[in-house]
């Protein structure tokens, strides 16, 4: 997952069910901790997809490099409920579509993958 100061929601498929009652959202930067917060937000939930609405990350893109990590966390009751490790992005998505592709691979090598 990657966001940016454009993100509005987040989309994801939990392990555990939610129940489409409210919840708390924290993104967190993590080379800064810096933390944005969303009290009480009520998810979108569509089969098993659970969409929540973001709160503005203009904190975090005052101090957040390109591919700096962000750890999301929803919490219900003091329970986590979903986290998840995403990556910043200071320009477009492709930027990450860039970064994550590899040139060859070979399933005879333990190393298959060559970035």
């Amino acid at each position: 997952m990657v966001l940016n100061n454009s993100t509005t929601s987040i989309s994801f498929r939990p392990l555990v069910s939610f129940d489409g009652t409210s919840v708390n959202l924290y993104i967190e930067h993590k080379p800064t901790k810096t933390t944005v917060s969303s009290l009480s937000v009520v998810p979108t939930i569509t089969g098993t997809k659970v969409s929540i609405v973001v709160p503005s990350l203009s904190t975090i893109n005052a101090v957040a490099n390109n591919l700096d990590e962000l750890n999301i966390r929803v919490i219900k009751n003091n329970v986590l409920l979903y986290e998840y490790m995403a990556y910043w992005i200071t320009g477009t998505y492709d930027e990450y579509k860039q970064w994550k592709t590899w040139t060859t691979t070979s399933n005879n090598s333990k190393s298959w993958i060559t970035l």
